[in-house]
């Protein structure tokens, strides 16, 4: 007959199924619970501290002893609510009723500066090389030069100035000179405070030195030295003999070299003439987030608003056509094209204008409202879509030079795309599927293992869908143990005239363990729950509130196998 201990709602009972190979034992138990409070938290810290004390009158043998053990008690719980099916920070509740909408603008693409110039690379050279021989005395300016360096630039470009938010110059000066020299580089039309950059190093005598120059904040006139050029920089180089060096004679193939080159540059402002350039901005595989937390299954939505947004921060003219917008579902391998007057169509959109004050752009907007009644946009949005892709062509300056070389970049502000979707938490919902994993309490230890039971799952169900459950036992790395199923469908919450849920339903679901499933579940630590749900109504819209939930609970009613010698 077991032995029995109730302590509040958690029982356990002691069965001992004795085998010491015929001979004759005495077998006692003590100290089952060390406390109630330990044993409520975790049932997992059960002491189970056994003396056997045995006595032979043949021969001493090394006995085998095992017993099961019955127990029952809760081992994890979860709570599922509206943010389970759409992360809450895209959500919104109507203050009026509780109802939820989904509200999410996804970024489709962005045309900054360094899609139409980029300065890195750019590199100038200047080269002293006398021809004759000569002796150069102590201060004496052996080469000075004032040059104009054009950059290289591609479909018209023509810049007049810009404004540097980081970058450097990598200078390097060689010098052939056996005597020590003082190397200058200046740019003078570029100025930080209006002051011009200008660098002065020595050199060392028949060496070499290089120096990294900080321009971050400079305005670089590119105008050249006569002002009235485009995308020219000018520089002046200067060489000269060290003031307290000596007379060195300097041969007709010795070499004074200034070479720098522009790095890691990044515009804070571009003006001029843009060109004319054709830009992909198309876009692939995009992921998108509002339904990555749906594993499976179905939605019919009700209505859907989505606004397509093309918006010109910079100061040219644009022209955009949009090929395709596609929804991909990984999960499943379908897709749906987006159908839609815009889609092949021509937009033409003017330049932004400069406002001289903060926030320096007025943007010029384009705004396109896609809908149930304009598009197949249901058809896209129910495809749970966890990634989009577009086509998306751009041309800068479709007219030419209109501006007469004022076109304009402010740092921050380019071409944008966004799509804004906004729709009410109402469908229809079919094998519709979320998972949730859960931390188990159900630390049994590796000298035991589950001969039979089962777990039960109490539930209040306070949706408009009725539910199945399936759970899936997880070890420490995530692996799975083992899966139980159980078919019963759970009666949705109660509705009422207007499909509003008034009731939760309750009730439980049991999942039985058998001894090979119940082998491998000491090694559980989660449990992943997985629930699929329809909407109790199927020919009816059911509105999603924000007081809507599902709790669980799972309780284990297990019989424990213990062994004492097992090495598993």
């Amino acid at each position: 007959m077991p032995l029995t201990q109730s302590y509040g709602e958690y029982i356990i009972y002691h069965h001992f199924n004795i085998n010491f190979n015929s001979h004759v034992y005495f077998i006692t138990s003590q100290n089952l619970l060390t406390s109630l409070q330990m044993f409520k938290s975790h049932l997992s810290k059960i002491l189970l501290t056994f003396t056997v004390i045995f006595i032979t009158s043949c021969k001493k043998e090394n006995p085998s002893p095992f017993w099961d053990l019955d127990i029952i008690g809760p081992v994890a719980h979860g709570n599922l609510t509206v943010n389970n099916f759409i992360n809450d920070t895209l959500l919104q509740e109507n203050p009026l009723d509780s109802s939820v909408r989904l509200f999410f603008e996804q970024n489709l693409t962005a045309v900054d500066f360094d899609t139409l110039y980029d300065f890195n690379d750019t590199s100038l050279t200047s080269i002293f090389a006398p021809g004759f021989n000569f002796t150069a005395n102590p201060g004496l300016i052996f080469y000075w030069q004032a040059e104009d360096f054009e950059l290289s630039t591609s479909n018209g470009i023509a810049l007049n100035l810009a404004t540097i938010k980081q970058g450097q110059i990598f200078l390097q000066v060689t010098s052939d000179i056996d005597e020590r020299t003082v190397a200058t580089f200046t740019i003078p039309k570029a100025t930080l405070n209006g002051i011009p950059l200008t660098v002065t190093e020595e050199i060392p005598a028949n060496g070499s030195k290089t120096l990294t120059i900080d321009i971050s904040g400079y305005d670089l006139d590119l105008t050249g030295a006569s002002g009235t050029e485009v995308n020219t920089i000018s520089f002046l180089v200067q060489g000269k003999i060290a003031d307290d060096g000596q007379a060195t004679p300097v041969s007709a193939f010795d070499k004074f070299i200034f070479s720098a080159t522009f790095t890691d540059v990044q515009p804070a402002y571009l003006h001029g003439y843009f060109g004319q350039q054709d830009i992909d901005a198309s876009g692939s595989d995009k992921k998108i987030s509002f339904f990555n937390k749906i594993t499976a299954g179905s939605l019919q939505i009700e209505d859907v608003n989505v606004n397509l947004s093309i918006e010109n921060y910079i100061g040219a003219d644009a022209q955009f056509n949009i090929g395709n917008l596609t929804a991909f579902n990984s999960r499943n391998n379908t897709q749906v094209s987006l159908n839609h007057s815009l889609i092949g169509s021509t937009v033409n959109i003017n330049r932004a204008l400069e406002t001289m004050s903060n926030p320096p752009v007025q943007p010029m907007i384009k705004n396109y409202v896609i809908d149930v009644n304009n598009s197949n946009i249901k058809d896209f949005i129910e495809t749970l879509p966890d990634k989009i892709s577009y086509a998306m062509q751009m041309k800068v300056n479709p007219m030419g030079n209109v501006s007469g070389n004022n076109d304009f970049f402010y740092d921050g502000y380019g071409f944008n795309t966004f799509l804004t979707f906004d729709m009410p938490l109402s469908f229809i919902a079919t094998d519709l599927t979320l998972v949730d994993t859960l931390n188990l309490d159900l630390n049994i230890n590796n000298k035991s293992y589950i001969n039979s039971g089962e777990f039960i799952l109490n539930y209040e169900n306070f949706f408009p869908f009725r539910t199945k459950f399936e759970l899936t036992f997880l070890d420490s790395a995530y692996t799975n143990i083992g899966t139980l199923t159980n078919n019963q469908e759970v009666e949705a919450g109660l509705l009422d005239s207007n499909f509003k849920v008034t009731e939760a339903s309750s009730g439980t679901v049991r999942f039985t363990v058998n001894q090979e499933t119940g082998k491998n579940l000491p090694k559980a630590k989660f449990v992943l729950i997985k629930a699929v749900f329809n909407t109790s109504d199927q020919n009816n819209y059911q509105r999603i509130y924000s007081n809507y939930y599902l709790n669980v609970s799972l309780i284990a009613d297990l019989n424990l196998h213990f062994n004492p010698n097992s090495n598993e």
